[in-house]
């Protein structure tokens, strides 16, 4: 009987978020049918733009809603806040439409837009309320976990479902699986979590109720979230008091690193916000003062990033983050959780600034790219009048410069729009053309590797007389030992694999485990980099590798072997995968 009331109540709760919520559900419901037509028809050429758009959609009209919960009664407003989240909506579909491709610069954008309002939507119940931006922030982070747990609960029970049928009564088709899953998590789920979201202005408990702490949450967050982070804390401060140097400060993992903690820190302080605990009343003391000098750190590793590789679209991301960050623990440790909305107020008013012509992160970085690239090139007189001219005597800096930016202009096809590049410039064929050197004729000081590959003319016959036996491995450096294959030759029992450990290669032993034969990896990858390698394969006896002793024989034809080459090493063979064919033979 109980649970009977519990999946009632939970029907209700269902049924009156598509109620509470109407606009947004039909965004969910309109988001369901454009993965429908995905999954249905492959390579469905509007899917990124309706996606996009509906997932926008969906947070527009939650918003618009909450904005009318929490400041109107009057009906009509309702509603005309829901006309004015489809007109916007419809605003943003019709401008990608003037963009021939769904870009990276598109994607980053709609990205940043969809964090800028899911930080608006748990924020907007708390404006001029007694509620703290903490408690929603907690209330959403349950509802996001419960209605994901639940969702994926169903899909499983749905698979096992499927499988059931499909092996015991008829054949299911395999599209099944993913639609299943689009009603599952596209409606199911968010309408799941919309029922978990209390109407705050109501003053019923229900707010209240759902802003408590559950006995899980709390050992999970201060028992379990806030030590990790601890011990990664002191990790990460000892990394830098012992490796502070000059090139700690441009080491391609610090900027990532400090960035991720500071992400961390700054959600997990967040969410124990409402936490009455000892040990999260400590995080959230000591945690803000520790914050800010490693943003700190984070903000001066990434403007000397600058000096190295220029602005980049990520960097200007990482840095105006970076200054989010500082303030941010700067009014952590000032009003000590008080004053958090306007932290959220804060992300919300950058992230919009970061998308927002001309001072957004793409419009910025354009500008810089292009101005370092054109002061390299007019102090080398390479660009005269408005003309490229192709010069051979360049410094290695300014050819790095001059690569680097190159490449990132055209990644982001702004070549196209800079009148003294070459109408339709394209880097990799072009390149060399257009400014007189190969952009992969010098490393820039670093070790780049290089990449060869082999392959045995599949259809020239193989001559396998003289032996009794072939086995067919699959061989790699990252591989451990492979499982042997055991041989019976003349009544003895023989032993044939590949070893990594200590020496690198095939053997054949005896059944005592006693080595016979070995021919090792480093001698195969030396004999084949003096041909040079093709599609069209190499010959069975350049491809075989042989090994003699006391009547025993083993050969090693290999079928297939990639490897990398690190210039300036002594061992080249540092990484490799390959496949071939043992022959063993021992005579009577």
């Amino acid at each position: 009987m109980k649970l009977f009331k519990r999946l009632q109540h939970s029907f209700e709760g269902l049924s009156f978020a598509l109620v509470r919520y109407p606009l947004t559900s039909a965004f969910l419901m309109a988001i369901a049918v454009v993965n429908g037509l995905s999954i249905q028809r492959s390579g469905f050429d509007q899917y990124d733009r309706l996606l996009a758009t509906g997932i926008i959609g969906v947070l527009i009209s939650l918003a618009a809603q909450e904005i009318y919960e929490r400041f109107f009664t009057d009906g009509m407003k309702r509603w005309g806040l829901a006309i004015g989240a489809v007109i916007i909506t419809g605003i943003y579909y019709i401008t990608m439409l003037n963009i021939p491709d769904f870009s990276l610069i598109i994607s980053i954008r709609t990205a940043v837009l969809v964090l800028a309002l899911v930080v608006g939507c748990i924020w907007i119940p708390t404006i001029r309320s007694e509620f703290l931006f903490d408690q929603s922030f907690l209330i959403a982070f349950k509802a996001f976990f419960t209605s994901l747990f639940f969702g994926g609960v169903i899909m499983l029970g749905v698979s096992l479902i499927f499988g059931a049928t499909d092996q015991l009564l008829f054949n299911v088709n395999y599209l099944a699986y993913p639609h299943a899953a689009n009603i599952i998590f596209a409606i199911f789920a968010p309408v799941y979590f919309l029922s978990l979201i209390p109407k705050y202005h109501i003053d019923d408990g229900e707010a209240e109720q759902k802003m408590k702490w559950s006995r899980f949450l709390e050992v999970l967050v201060a028992y379990i979230i806030i030590p990790l982070v601890s011990v990664f804390t002191v990790i990460l401060v000892l990394y830098i008091l012992l490796n502070i140097r000059g090139e700690f400060w441009t080491d391609n993992l610090l900027e990532p690193m400090l960035v991720t903690y500071s992400i961390v820190v700054i959600f997990v302080y967040v969410l124990s916000g409402t936490l009455e605990n000892k040990l999260a009343d400590q995080f959230k003391k000591i945690f803000p003062k520790v914050l800010v000098p490693i943003v700190l750190f984070q903000t001066v590793a990434s403007f000397l990033k600058i000096q190295e590789e220029g602005l980049t679209h990520g960097r200007y991301f990482v840095i105006l983050y970076g200054i989010f960050a500082m303030i941010t623990g700067v009014l952590f440790s000032l009003y000590k959780g008080k004053k958090n909305g306007v932290v959220a107020i804060l992300l919300m008013m950058l992230s919009i600034l970061s998308i927002v012509p001309p001072v957004d992160a793409f419009s910025v970085s354009r500008r810089s790219q292009i101005n370092q690239l054109e002061t390299v090139l007019i102090d080398n007189e390479i660009l005269i009048d408005g003309e490229i001219q192709r010069v051979a005597d360049i410094s290695e800096g300014d050819r790095e410069v001059i690569t680097v930016t190159t490449s990132y202009l055209s990644q982001m096809n702004y070549t196209e729009n800079i009148s003294w590049f070459p109408e339709d410039f394209e880097y990799y064929s072009d390149f060399e053309a257009v400014f007189g050197f190969s952009p992969y004729e010098s490393d820039f000081g670093r070790e780049i590797p290089s990449y060869r590959s082999f392959f045995r003319a599949q259809e020239i016959p193989m001559n396998i007389s003289n032996f009794d036996y072939m086995v067919q491995l699959q061989f790699a450096d990252t591989e451990d030992d492979r499982e042997s294959e055991e041989l019976l030759i003349n009544g003895e029992t023989y032993r044939v694999g590949w070893m990594s450990e200590g020496r690198e290669g095939f053997y054949l032993r005896d059944g005592e485990d006693e080595e016979l034969l070995f021919i090792g990896i480093e001698e195969i990858i030396n004999r084949l980099k003096e041909n040079e390698p093709g599609r069209q394969g190499i010959s069975q006896e350049e491809a075989t590798f042989h090994a003699m002793d006391n009547g025993k024989s083993m050969a090693v034809i290999v079928n297939i072997l990639d490897f990398q080459e690190q210039s300036g090493q002594e061992n080249n063979q540092e990484n490799y995968h390959g496949d071939a064919y043992i022959l063993v033979g021992v005579e009577d």
